[in-house]
């Protein structure tokens, strides 16, 4: 287990010994921490360039080793793959929040806002231990505000895009990627994908609101067609009756059952 101390050491306790092992002192950063017992986290420097690190608690001289140098790209962890092999992460150097203020209104205006150029799209990136892949899907057409990730336990990776179209709307995808390849799970342009979880034998479940109706839906990760997971073997799991008002949370159980949560109408939250 790892964890950060009251007076900010990030530290290692071993449940068979009951011992605290301290590894860094003044350390502040979220971290991950992978089953190889390697930890990844970021850090800002003074040009507001994030960092990533990595440190592996089996070295001796348990020394950080700065990612970003080595592949001269910064970036933001967004976590490891089950087995430890694979890191994500997000880049580029530009991966700044637009800074707001209140005018005498109080209406919020953007301070600072980062231009982007076309090459400067927020990039998803997969670490291998060696080096980058970017694995960014090509079709995006503006730079993302957000991703989230979900690995399955054969090291596929679900992750979602959030991609702000206008001032009043947000499109969310699914993509996949396989090891190999980046593909788009979703496939349904307008809609609102989100919340992917993997069950234990690598099916997937996930929130869609397809042609205005919120839904949740069971993929079963094997069936594709022309190269896409194939839509058409999509099944809609949500319970007959059941009217949200938004997205649908979904998990698995460790015995191959699916829970959700959501607000439904009149009803409040439901699994």
């Amino acid at each position: 287990l790892a964890y950060i101390s009251s007076n900010h050491e990030l530290r290692l306790y071993n449940p068979s010994t009951d011992t605290h092992t301290t590894v860094l002192e003044d350390f502040c950063c979220g971290f991950h921490f992978n089953s190889d017992r390697q930890i990844a986290w970021s850090e800002r420097n003074e040009d507001g360039e994030s960092y990533i690190f990595v440190l592996d608690i089996h070295t001796p001289d348990r020394s950080p080793v700065n990612i970003s140098e080595q592949l001269n790209l910064p970036g933001q962890v967004l976590g490891w793959s089950r087995d430890g092999r694979y890191l994500v992460f997000v880049s580029p150097r530009n991966f700044f929040d637009v800074i707001w203020h209140m005018d005498e209104s109080g209406t919020p205006i953007p301070l600072y806002e980062p231009t982007l150029a076309p090459q400067d799209i927020r990039s998803i990136y997969v670490w291998d231990g060696e080096r980058a892949i970017n694995i960014t899907p090509d079709e995006l057409v503006e730079s993302p505000e957000s991703y989230s990730v979900a690995w399955s336990y054969d090291g596929q990776l679900a992750f979602t895009v959030c991609q702000q179209i206008s001032d009043e709307y947000s499109e969310y995808e699914i993509y996949l990627w396989d090891g190999n390849t980046t593909v788009n799970l979703s496939q349904n342009p307008g809609g609102i994908d989100q919340y992917p979880k993997w069950s234990n034998d690598n099916q997937i479940i996930f929130s869609s609101l397809r042609d205005g109706e919120q839904g949740a839906y069971l993929w079963d990760g094997v069936s594709y067609k022309d190269g896409l997971p194939d839509a058409d073997t999509f099944i809609d799991i949500k319970p007959d009756g059941y009217v949200s008002m938004g997205g649908i949370v979904l998990n698995w159980t460790h015995d191959g059952r699916w829970s959700f949560s959501g607000s439904e109408i009149d009803v409040g939250g439901y699994a």
